[in-house]
């Protein structure tokens, strides 16, 4: 990308060499939002989107079918079951710098309400329905429609009168370079000028206080809606080392959501005499939006009802989730967390035992047997 950059970024680099402000950006699967550094507080302060308000934005992008025009995060959210259904994109992320071989693609083919389809080169696309034609949409055009809107609530906050054209965006560590550079385009679309990357679980790091002083071994769990990120750190005097990093860029809350979809819909197979093909693609959408719900209930209460209305020809669907069911389904999930982190220490030649604290990031980390199974392996040092 000529006349752009991207890099690591130090602890103490609130801005550029030139003295222009620099934005933080969490470009994530489900929510991104944007931050600034505060030399005088030291601290990141949060900037709240233009439209509702909100610390977070939905990382979900509504293409109008009948113009050019389109619109990000809470009202794409509020169109999602408007027809056409599947120009709602959502968890585009995954699909960034991807092959349409891929299985990020193979999951959306399966789980996505829009279509996906290859480009000439071979890579992932989404298809979608502008001005009353059918195109195709990149990825990266879809993450760029998300970071122009946090570029313009960060402008906004300065009423309007700064140009912020440089920005830090924080990425999995375990991101592949393809998808790192698509992550570059995106933002290069957005208007930024200036672009460098941040590994995510040493931004976390940053965040936690934790290059302030004295020497620690740290491990970052980073469990989101689309990636799982494990890093081993040691900090020293302000400084950092990574000692080894694992993942999955295709294991994320997510794919808890596709495993309680699939256990519904046998549900509604086997006592309602439905077929697969009578689950449109609007079902599906309101189907993940309850079981979405659930899950977050669950990591509160001990069951959750879910509902939903007029799903494949049946007026009323109803179910009751227990934890332990939950926690019995996503078994798989679990145990392929605990294997990565065993991994990471191992190819570290470093022990649980020797963690001095281990830091839990991302939505995902609040479920209370993941947080159980991750505090046991680190004998409860976890933060």
């Amino acid at each position: 990308m000529t006349g752009n950059t991207y890099d690591s970024w130090g602890s103490s680099a609130e801005r550029f060499a030139d003295g222009s402000i620099c934005l933080g950006i969490d470009l994530g699967t489900t929510n991104s939002c944007v931050g600034m550094w505060h030399v005088d507080r030291n601290h990141v302060k949060i900037l709240k989107n233009r439209l509702d308000r909100g610390r977070t934005t939905p990382s979900v992008v509504r293409f109008n079918p009948q113009s050019q025009s389109l619109d990000v995060g809470n009202v794409a959210v509020g169109l999602e079951t408007s027809d056409p259904v599947g120009n709602t994109i959502r968890s585009v992320k995954r699909l960034m710098g991807q092959k349409f071989d891929s299985k990020a693609a193979d999951v959306a083919r399966i789980y996505a309400a829009y279509e996906v389809a290859p480009t000439a080169q071979g890579n992932v696309a989404v298809q979608v329905v502008r001005s009353q034609k059918k195109v195709q949409v990149q990825p990266e055009e879809v993450s760029a429609c998300v970071l122009t809107e946090l570029k313009a609530s960060a402008e906004a906050y300065f009423d309007g009168q700064t140009k912020l054209d440089n920005v830090v965006i924080t990425v999995p560590a375990y991101f592949s370079d393809s998808q790192r550079k698509a992550t570059i385009t995106s933002a290069s679309m957005a208007g930024f000028k200036t672009i460098r990357l941040l590994n995510e679980p040493t931004a976390a790091a940053m965040a936690y206080g934790l290059f302030l002083s004295g020497t620690k071994l740290v491990t970052v769990f980073d469990f989101g809606g689309g990636t799982l990120d494990v890093s081993l750190l040691r900090i020293e005097d302000g400084k950092f080392e990574v000692l080894g990093i694992g993942g999955d860029t295709n294991l994320g809350g997510e794919d808890i959501n596709n495993i309680l979809v699939d256990h519904l819909l046998e549900v509604l197979y086997k006592h309602h005499d439905v077929t697969r093909a009578q689950v449109i693609e609007g079902d599906m959408v309101r189907l993940k939006r309850e079981v979405e719900k659930a899950k977050i209930e669950l990591s509160e209460e001990e069951y959750a009802e879910i509902t939903v209305h007029d799903i494949a020809n049946v007026p009323k669907f109803t179910y009751t989730l227990m934890r332990h069911k939950f926690e019995q389904l996503c078994e798989p999930i679990w145990k392929k967390c605990l294997r990565i982190v065993s991994n990471v220490l191992k190819e570290a030649e470093v022990e649980a035992g020797d963690i001095d604290e281990v830091i839990l990031v991302g939505g995902s980390t609040r479920i209370p047997i993941l947080r159980t199974k991750i505090s046991e392996a680190f004998d409860g040092k976890v933060r």
